[in-house]
């Protein structure tokens, strides 16, 4: 049974409040799968937690995508609980395209510039939108 969930040095209440996420959006950026499903399993609407959106529009299965390939059985799951892999982000990305591309767009409403971080070389840049 799950008791704690770990933190990065900072309460899960202030990053939701500070980034528009979810407990489970932050579980997903920071890869804990297992604590991603034990708190997905607490939720009464399974489907309905995992489409919620950060203040950019992703979901977590966008966070998972991250990863790459080797996350294909966690999105294949997720997918089969009602998780969506054709949501679009605000930078108009999918889940399917995150996953190739290994890229995501973090990119605020009503601003035609994004941050995109790029996995697989661990970089950011700023992009148009």
């Amino acid at each position: 049974m799950l008791r704690a969930l770990p933190t990065i040095g900072i309460r899960f209440h202030e990053l939701e409040e500070m980034g528009g996420t979810t407990a489970l959006g932050i579980l997903a950026i920071k890869n804990n799968f297992d604590a991603f499903l034990a708190l997905l399993a607490m939720h009464s609407d399974g489907k309905k937690a995992l489409s919620f959106t950060d203040i950019y529009g992703n979901t977590p299965m966008h966070y998972f995508a991250l990863r790459g390939f080797e996350a294909c059985g966690i999105l294949g799951y997720l997918e089969e609980r009602g998780g969506d892999p054709t949501a679009c982000n605000l930078a108009n990305e999918d889940v399917r395209q995150v996953l190739q591309s290994r890229r995501i767009t973090c990119k605020e409403p009503n601003c035609d510039l994004g941050a995109c971080f790029c996995a697989s070389r661990l970089d950011i840049s700023i992009v148009r939108v």
